[in-house]
């Protein structure tokens, strides 16, 4: 039956192992065994609430996750005290025991070889190129799909930004479907649609169709590309399109500065400030924790891009100890914030998490230069500072630090306790 392919296509085959079991024969007084794609599974005895699988019975199968519904099924194992009953499972109950004579079904068992699957989901791959949307039902069946690469099936990107997947068609005869999966906060959901070449689907037309109230997430979703070969789905994932980020030093375009004009640069994502090592311009794909005090090289110039870098220090035995964000060492830093929120302000902070202490930026030499062209620096709280140094905003003795460009988007900026207007150098 195994290898009979109006069972089991040869693909399938492929995927099934040879297994073999121990049957005990207690009416005999004998055990045997057997090797093959498709077994019977076993139980320990009548009344119990689970049935095996595997090679040594090593996998337990419990009634109320994998047999709590659906027909009576043979199992491979004699009852113990009873030599002319074989077990047999009773769904949503035990294992029971009944004459051989007994017509019942038999549900054979095989281990599969999963080292060329990628991932299992009850998701459905459309069948044409009408999207289809639907919520998966908690507990459907999941589908497995195998690895695609060499299928040449296609290649489909995603952009966290623009809510773009941009798809590719490979030179595949098969059919190719977009497949994208997600959760409302409630229930699973997909959506699905056959691609004839290049497309590209946007979230809002996933939201849309789905009728969902919020905003969809690529980030937070599974996105593949699948065909259908000898019964079997392969897939191929998606990839986040390289997202470039350009923008001048001061977050937006076409600002003048004394009567020059900022040029647009490239920012290099890092998702760990550990990860600048050099100078250059960065900007952060997400929000960083830290314990330590962060000490960039000098020439470093960083966009928070509506994120924030929180100091998380806390010592309970030394409740005071504090610990600044960002401290300067040498050289220059350079701070920005492309992001905006609706009122138009920056949304990327500087600041300490509850209860952690220190300043948002700190320095102490004249060889030391801060410009902040956007950005927050705040909640932060300092404590042990002598009066000179009041606020926790930033602490700097005698350094050059200056807010440029700020009037476009900040017409008047508070920081640590001081108002500051465009290009007014600190005290």
């Amino acid at each position: 039956m195994a290898e009979n392919t109006s069972y089991f296509t040869a693909a399938e085959q492929v995927l099934m192992n040879n297994t073999t079991v121990t049957t005990n024969d207690t009416k005999n007084r004998n055990s045997y065994t057997t090797t093959d794609k498709l077994y019977a599974l076993a139980a320990d005895d009548y009344r119990s609430s689970t049935i095996k699988a595997g090679s040594y019975n090593s996998t337990v199968l419990a009634t109320s996750n994998y047999w709590n519904s659906g027909t009576t099924f043979w199992l491979r194992s004699p009852n113990v005290d009873i030599a002319y009953l074989a077990l047999l499972t009773s769904p949503g109950y035990w294992v029971n025991r009944y004459e051989v004579y007994y017509g019942g079904a038999v549900q054979p068992a095989s281990n599969l070889n999963l080292s060329s699957v990628l991932f299992a989901s009850a998701a459905t791959a459309a069948s044409s190129d009408t999207a289809v949307a639907k919520t998966i039902a908690s507990g459907a069946a999941m589908t497995l799909r195998l690895d695609g690469t060499g299928k040449d099936i296609g290649t489909v990107t995603y952009n966290t930004t623009t809510g773009d997947i941009k798809v590719v068609k490979g030179s595949t005869s098969q059919p190719v479907s977009l497949v994208v999966q997600g959760n409302d906060g409630t229930n699973d959901w997909y959506y699905s649609k056959q691609i004839a070449g290049l497309e590209t689907v946007n979230a809002s037309d996933i939201k849309s169709a789905l009728s969902l109230t919020s905003d969809i997430d690529l980030s937070a979703c599974k996105i593949w590309l699948e065909i259908t070969e000898d019964n079997v789905s392969y897939a191929v994932n998606a990839e986040k399109e390289i997202e470039r980020h350009v923008h001048c030093v001061c977050g937006t375009s076409g600002c003048k500065l004394s009567g020059n004009t900022h040029r647009d640069v490239t920012w290099s994502p890092v998702s760990d400030l550990n990860e600048i090592t050099k100078p250059g311009n960065y900007y952060l794909t997400q929000d960083i924790e830290m314990k330590e005090t962060w000490e960039p090289n000098a020439g470093v110039v960083l966009c928070l891009n509506g994120h924030s870098i929180s100091n998380t220090y806390k010592d309970n035995l030394r409740p005071n100890d504090e610990k600044a964000t960002i401290q300067i060492i040498s050289g220059k830093f350079t701070l920005t914030d492309c992001s905006r929120d609706e009122n138009g302000q920056n949304k990327g902070s500087v600041t300490h998490a509850n209860g952690s202490l220190g300043t948002g930026v700190t320095f102490f030499n004249t060889d030391t230069k801060f410009d902040m062209y956007g950005g927050n620096i705040r909640g932060n709280y300092a404590v042990d500072h002598r009066p000179r140094w009041n606020g926790a905003g930033y602490m700097c003795l005698h350094p050059d630090v200056i807010l440029l460009c700020m009037a476009e988007a900040f017409p008047i900026i508070k920081v640590m306790g001081f108002r500051l207007s465009k290009e007014q150098p600190l005290p």
